[in-house]
């Protein structure tokens, strides 16, 4: 099966590489940084997977990236974060190794040398500016902050899918395309958001950055006040919750008694709350309705 140079299933397409000679290899030790993906390739949809290892051939101290066989998936899916002694791969002029079903994959010691800052550096990178995130190289790796300016529909095809989400901060904007399981991951526009270890790319001069296996993304949520009479509770321990204009809030037992002190629902009951996202995390004031006017001129 060819590996090399397929496009992405659950990930994004496999850079292109100069040509490079393989040259079989006897045995080495390696070190799994991360949870392989699985990638389809394009000619014939065939199945393989692609991880990130550290080598003995480099003295742990670079990263390769590892295809492998479907045969070989689970093994390394279980080895994350273990060595691993691999015999009869190849291995190319840039640094990445090929293993085959024939390849023997046995269980090893632990490599003291290992530096946890090369695997943190990589699956956990800097946040960076949107500015600085261009003067980076391809294949490195980053992580950003900004505002989602826009979101596309999801584009799918017979060996990918992928949403391309426009992201910007007061230095600049890009692209960041979500591949494979990640296009579900974001859905809302003009949210804030953080996203945790992405790969650059660089096509015809232009940089945007593609998802990986080690990918994650965090909803940014900013306080916010809201007030409003309350059409509806709920009091089960587990769905503690208030209707206010339409929208369910989530609050905790002990929120709910500061408005409903015998936990049962009273009617006309108003409230000025600040929430984060659906979550009540402060109450401001709870009055009659007939109240309300006079209690929140005193209020503000």
């Amino acid at each position: 099966m060819a590996l090399a140079g397929a496009a992405g299933g659950d990930g994004a397409p496999s850079p292109k590489k100069h040509k490079s000679s393989p040259f079989q290899a006897a045995q080495q030790k390696i070190y799994i940084m991360e949870t392989p993906e699985i990638r389809k390739n394009p000619t014939d949809a065939k199945e393989y997977a692609v991880t990130n290892v550290l080598s003995t051939t480099t003295a742990f101290n670079t990263r390769h990236e590892l295809y492998l066989t479907i045969k070989h998936l689970e093994k390394i899916k279980k080895s994350t974060g273990k060595c691993l002694l691999i015999r009869g791969f190849s291995q190319r002029d840039d640094h990445s190794i090929r293993i085959t079903d024939t390849t023997i994959v046995m269980d090893t010691a632990m490599e003291k040398s290992i530096s946890t800052e090369i695997i943190k550096k990589h699956i956990e990178p800097d946040i960076l500016s949107i500015a600085e995130i261009k003067t980076k190289q391809k294949g490195d790796r980053v992580s950003v902050k900004g505002h989602v300016d826009k979101i596309t529909n999801v584009l799918e095809t017979k060996t990918s899918k992928r949403r391309i989400i426009t992201l910007t901060d007061q230095s600049g904007s890009l692209d960041v395309k979500m591949w494979g399981s990640h296009v579900n991951k974001l859905t809302n526009q003009y949210d804030d958001i953080t996203i945790i270890c992405l790969t650059v790319d660089l096509y015809m001069g232009r940089v945007s950055l593609n998802s990986n296996t080690s990918t994650t993304l965090q909803v940014m949520q900013q306080e916010q006040s809201i007030h409003g009479k309350i059409e509806a509770a709920s009091f089960e321990r587990n769905q503690m919750s208030i209707m206010i204009n339409d929208v369910i809030y989530n609050l905790t037992e002990e929120l709910m008694k500061r408005i409903f002190p015998e936990m049962n629902y009273i009617d006309n009951m108003r409230v000025s709350i600040n929430v984060k996202g659906n979550s009540i995390v402060q109450i401001n004031m709870v009055t009659a309705e007939n109240d309300w006017e006079l209690q929140l001129e005193q209020h503000e």
